[in-house]
């Protein structure tokens, strides 16, 4: 029983806004490394993955599992974080919801901005709306569903 408790006191905190902003600033320096272990870390090993990008009139739609996405990222970090002269993220509109009869898992809604510059001197932003399934484990919050749509705005 005090383990239960102890899982819902903590399900709350990390649950609320800056529990959420904790994490997700540990995923951004990891990215800013090129360190793709700490974010699939993170993941449950059941978690699911939709992407939706968009860069003008083109798109790239992706779908897949824990697998697939720590294989993306694993590839692509090393390079962005080589390439990257700065960024700065924001967040906004955050909303959790949880049900009382799932203590246990929440989810999220916000939306994200990201200023990056390269180190070619080109100035991108990047706005996303992004949702969560997050769930509250012994070793501690575990992403289960990510679904995130963004367009990058010139």
């Amino acid at each position: 029983m005090l383990v239960a408790a102890g899982l819902y006191g903590s399900g709350s905190w990390s649950f609320r806004e800056t529990g959420l902003n904790t994490m997700l600033d540990r995923w951004q320096e990891a990215s800013r490394r090129g360190d793709a272990a700490p974010i699939c870390d993170s993941l449950a090993f059941d978690m699911t993955f939709s992407t939706h990008d968009r860069i003008g009139d083109r798109a790239l739609d992706r779908k897949g599992d824990r697998t697939e996405f720590c294989d993306s990222l694993n590839k692509v970090l090393p390079r962005l974080a080589q390439s990257l002269k700065s960024v700065n993220t924001t967040r906004e509109n955050i909303v959790v919801t949880r049900d009382p009869m799932h203590w246990w898992t929440a989810d999220v809604a916000y939306t994200e901005h990201e200023e990056m510059t390269l180190d070619t001197g080109v100035h991108l932003k990047q706005v996303s709306e992004n949702h969560l399934t997050l769930i509250k484990t012994v070793k501690g919050l575990r992403v289960k569903r990510l679904v995130s749509d963004s367009r990058l705005e010139q």
